[in-house]
């Protein structure tokens, strides 16, 4: 549920999609979105999510990717530090 998605460059040149797919590209363009917030934006439960997800990854109108967040700043030795401390509580 917290992998997160974007809309590949080219996925509007790939077969025909439903309007369900085109709404899920639009929201995944521009920035990453997990499949929990795609399911509640989209308003549909997240197996009906994974089902569409999975097929627009078959053919490549989405690709995963990892957000940009506290590891991707070089935090992870302040992340082990603070992991470490909560263990000793």
């Amino acid at each position: 549920m917290t992998t997160c998605l974007i809309t590949r460059p080219t996925a509007h040149q790939a077969t025909p999609l439903s309007h369900e797919g085109e709404e899920l590209l639009l929201h995944c363009s521009g920035a990453p979105r997990s499949v929990a917030e795609l399911a509640a934006l989209l308003h549909q439960p997240v197996q009906v999510m994974k089902v569409l997800i999975g097929d627009l990854l078959d053919c490549e109108a989405l690709e995963l990717t990892n957000p940009d967040g506290p590891a991707a700043d070089g935090n992870v030795p302040i992340l082990e530090a603070l992991l470490d401390g909560l263990r000793k509580l």
